[in-house]
């Protein structure tokens, strides 16, 4: 008699195990990766072009794929992205503070108030930073235009 009452019981709670595991166990295809972030965006016709015509363009193109295929990237990859995000923003800030100061008196190479000389710490600043993700060497802000005479 016990086993007879024992053995429906077992039953019911290994199939509710099995149910319950299953579910939240997602197939190999179903999980997170950057080869499945990658089929999405060809999947959407969203895959990246080699270069746009502004960088309007790059965002809001940036911004779709993540709209679309962004649950596609691994969780991981993810923190990687803001960690290396997070470093070049404080190192932006320590070159402004450095070259521009922190505002106010004193402090900073170029002093003062910002004009020609903070758009040169930024410029340079910013190449620092950016020859840092992309592995080349900082290049020189492109010259200003010159109007052409009448």
């Amino acid at each position: 008699m016990l086993l007879t009452s024992l053995v429906p019981i077992f039953a019911a709670a290994g199939f509710f195990f099995v149910a319950t595991h299953a579910k939240h166990t997602p197939s190999i295809a179903n999980r997170p990766s950057m080869a499945a972030f990658d089929a999405c965006l060809t999947a959407n016709g969203l895959q990246p072009q080699q270069s746009y015509r502004s960088q309007f363009d790059a965002t809001v193109a940036a911004q779709q794929e993540m709209k679309v295929c962004g649950g596609k990237i691994p969780p991981a990859v993810i923190r990687s992205w803001q960690q290396q995000a997070e470093t070049s923003r404080s190192s932006f800030s320590s070159c402004m503070r450095n070259l521009a100061g922190s505002g106010g008196r004193g402090g900073g190479r170029f002093r003062g108030r910002p004009g020609g000389d903070f758009r040169s710490a930024y410029l340079i600043c910013r190449s620092l930073v950016q020859g840092d993700q992309g592995g080349s060497a900082p290049q020189k802000a492109p010259p200003k235009p010159v109007a052409p005479v009448a």
